[in-house]
């Protein structure tokens, strides 16, 4: 056993570099000092299972402040547990896992922000489409209302409530059906208000495949700060990400392409609109006038006679205005 024990004294001081009671003196004076296994295991370029078997062999009792935990920064915990992050929030700040933050808040006696067996939304998955997980996230009241209050205090310093609308999600557009052809102005007769028609038709029929949702980041701060709704302030700077996006875009390309802000599509249409009121032959708005026999008393039946004694035909006058814009 002798022979046994030098070999590993031997093994030691040259793994550490030095007698073992120069090693053991060190060790503790590091530990005064506030260091952990791991920081120990730096300063003498080893393992840190190789400092917690010579501490063990040696009796070297654990520092006060001994553990995974120790290796936290304390100030910025303290900093983001008051902020209203959650256990798991914190870790991702803090680079290290959910266990090590809940062992060092338990250890400093502090209550988490999360009730224990509150059950959230759980985590955005990135290969879903964008617009479910943002319903998804936002059906939760208390990340809803949370949202909601961020939102009021960024048109109150901005004004942009546009962007701000996107946040609490625009549905895409409902696909409308244009007149029938037959009902349509020639080209040579298109006037100011057959373009408008003609535009914010088109205008709509993009707005079909498009959809008003905030960042991917808005969301995953608001679901982890969700149970502390006072710091809404947190999240008012990133409203501003909020825009338009494809509606069967997923939550990893949302991320990586980022939101389209809400005028840039509103100049784009305008724009259109601009240049096609520039085209237009007719450079004036077209008369509103109500064709023959079509008075506000008009019948469902067609073909049948009206008070006044003429014959209705509502199908083709109602095509008619349709097609005119009305």
């Amino acid at each position: 056993m002798f022979f046994i024990a030098t070999i590993q004294e031997k093994k030691y001081a040259k793994m550490f570099g030095g007698s073992t009671d120069y090693i053991v003196e060190k060790i503790k004076e590091m530990q005064t000092e506030g260091m952990t296994d791991s920081q120990i295991a730096e300063q003498f370029q080893v393992s840190r299972q190789a400092v917690v078997r010579f501490r063990q062999k040696h009796m070297i009792e654990t520092s006060n402040k001994q553990g995974r935990q120790s290796g936290l920064d304390t100030k910025m915990f303290h900093e983001l547990h008051s902020r209203g992050y959650s256990d798991s929030a914190i870790a991702k700040f803090l680079g290290t896992s959910q266990s090590t933050v809940t062992r060092f808040r338990s250890k400093l006696n502090i209550e988490p922000n999360r009730k224990r067996g509150g059950r959230g939304t759980g985590k955005i998955k990135e290969d879903m489409p964008v617009i479910k997980e943002a319903k998804r996230i936002l059906s939760e009241p208390q990340i809803r209302r949370l949202i909601q209050r961020a939102v009021a205090d960024y048109i109150k310093e901005h004004g942009d409530e546009e962007t701000a609308w996107a946040t609490t999600i625009i549905e895409p557009a409902e696909v409308i059906h244009p007149a029938p052809g037959n009902f349509c102005a020639t080209a040579e007769k298109t006037n100011i208000t057959h373009v408008n028609f003609i535009t914010d038709l088109e205008s709509r029929q993009d707005r079909a495949s498009i959809c008003g949702l905030p960042s991917v980041e808005l969301l995953e701060l608001a679901r982890e700060i969700k149970d502390n709704e006072k710091m809404h302030s947190l999240i008012a700077p990133l409203v501003s990400q909020s825009g338009y996006v494809n509606s069967s875009m997923t939550v990893a390309q949302a991320r990586s392409k980022g939101n389209d802000r809400v005028n840039l599509w509103k100049d784009l249409w305008n724009q259109y609109k601009h240049q096609s009121h520039e085209w237009a032959p007719v450079q004036k708005e077209s008369q509103k006038r109500v064709q023959g026999g079509f008075t506000n008393n008009i019948r469902t039946s067609n073909g049948k006679r009206g008070k006044g004694g003429g014959v209705q035909n509502t199908q083709n006058s109602q095509a008619i205005l349709g097609a005119m814009g009305y």
